[in-house]
């Protein structure tokens, strides 16, 4: 998915039993710093880790559009 696309989207749903694992959550993450367009975000069942959480969260410390993301059936750790 590369980054010139997230700009133009509201909704981004990758949920999937097919997972686009960690890297993938990170190389997202790394785009939804600077997102202003993005609201929703469904990250369910996408093979994310502690890493890819720990990225969404630093990248959400400085979104402001985004109101809705799911990252439930991962394999995450951090409580």
């Amino acid at each position: 998915l590369e980054s010139r696309f997230l700009i133009f989207l509201n909704f981004l749903t990758m949920a999937t039993d097919n997972s686009i694992g960690p890297e993938g959550v990170i190389a997202i993450a790394e785009v939804l710093g600077t997102n202003t367009k993005l609201s929703h975000l469904n990250l369910s069942k996408v093979g994310a880790n502690d890493d890819a959480a720990f990225s969404l969260s630093k990248a959400l410390m400085s979104n402001t559009k985004l109101v809705e993301l799911n990252i439930t059936s991962n394999s995450l750790l951090i409580v």
